[in-house]
């Protein structure tokens, strides 16, 4: 998915919604797109060989999930996420606390 196909699916929609996908630029790269509000912001997260990374932070997590639930979060200021609808892998976000 490009970076303007992502923006339009989140435009529009509540602050916190968002969006993972490949980069098209940069291999082990995964792009998060979120809606804040008036805008849309792209952040790249890097996957290590163990762990995944905001680019250019050195804090690590686990799991894609869990740079997503608990990482974006922290560095958006959010107190809540959504899954952006009709992203196939919402689900995987959208029941996470259900499972813990």
């Amino acid at each position: 998915m490009s970076r303007q196909e992502a923006e339009t699916k989140v435009e529009g929609r509540p602050q916190g919604t968002f969006l993972v996908r490949l980069s098209t630029t940069q291999m082990k790269t995964f792009v998060v797109t979120i809606s804040m509000g008036d805008s849309q912001q792209h952040i790249r997260i890097i996957k290590k060989t163990f762990s995944f990374e905001f680019e250019g932070e050195p804090e690590t997590y686990p799991s894609l999930i869990t740079i997503i639930e608990e990482g974006l979060k922290k560095k958006q200021g959010l107190t809540e996420i959504i899954p952006c609808p009709g992203w196939p892998f919402g689900a995987c976000f959208s029941k996470v606390d259900d499972l813990r």
